[in-house]
Formats: C-alpha cells, sequence, structure tokens
C-alpha cells in the first residue's frame, strides 16, 4: 500500500476515479477486476511533465 493511500472498492462494471499524492516516480497498482482475476499496472511518472505512462506489469507465474 502506498503511503498515505486507501483501498477503493467500486461496484461491479463501473468505475471511480482516484488521485495518488507523494508517490514515487515508478510504482504498481493492483486491482481484482470483475470476474475476480487480480491485475497490476506499473506506473511510471517522470518528473519533466505531469503525465504518467501506464503498462501491464510483468508477473512471475
Amino acid at each position: 500500500m502506498l503511503p498515505q493511500t486507501q483501498s477503493l472498492m467500486v461496484t461491479p462494471y463501473s468505475h471511480a476515479d482516484t488521485q495518488f499524492k507523494n508517490v514515487p516516480s515508478a510504482f504498481q497498482v493492483g486491482y481484482i477486476n470483475d470476474f475476480g482475476g487480480l491485475s497490476f499496472y506499473e506506473i511510471n511518472c517522470p518528473t519533466v511533465n505531469n503525465s504518467c505512462n501506464v503498462s501491464v506489469a510483468k508477473r512471475d507465474k
């Protein structure tokens, strides 16, 4: 869990927006999708601009 963040539960087949503050430049977010599968995304936020790059995280099997 990232510092100063809380878990977020969203009803199935809907969405929610959230904001992260004071996070490292690279971190992962995991979530359980509507079908019970666990997915992870890697987020990289360069310091030169305010946009972040999101990609599917590679996980060990």
